[in-house]
């Protein structure tokens, strides 16, 4: 990839932005979808550090061809947080986890559309 002049403060920037808000997203997702589907669905501080913890494959999404592993390991490892510390049964987890998948990849989706 070839950097601009100045443009790889802004790549940085929006990398870090990714790290930084993504995991709060997912948990304000996961919460909402929790409390549709769950009858005690987890309060947002354990959502969050589910998420936070789920983050770390942004350590290996930057290999070339390992990105979208690295999403689908996210994801799966939020559904096993969701069972270990959210007490959600694995099926619960597995629809939260699909239906905040879809949501979050239709905001993305609308926000590239608009931009374009």
């Amino acid at each position: 990839m070839v950097f601009f002049a100045g443009m790889d403060i802004v790549f940085a920037t929006a990398h870090s932005l990714n790290g930084l808000l993504v995991p709060v997203m997912l948990a304000a997702i996961l919460f909402c979808v929790g409390k549709l589907l769950c009858t005690q669905a987890p309060v947002f501080r354990t959502l969050f550090t589910i998420s936070a913890y789920a983050n770390v494959t942004l350590l290996i999404a930057w290999v070339p061809g390992v990105s979208w592993m690295a999403g689908l390991w996210r994801f799966y490892l939020i559904g096993v947080g969701l069972v270990r510390l959210g007490g959600i049964g694995r099926s619960k987890a597995v629809q939260c986890v699909v239906l905040t998948a879809v949501i979050l990849l239709s905001v993305i989706l609308a926000t590239l559309r608009f931009n374009t």
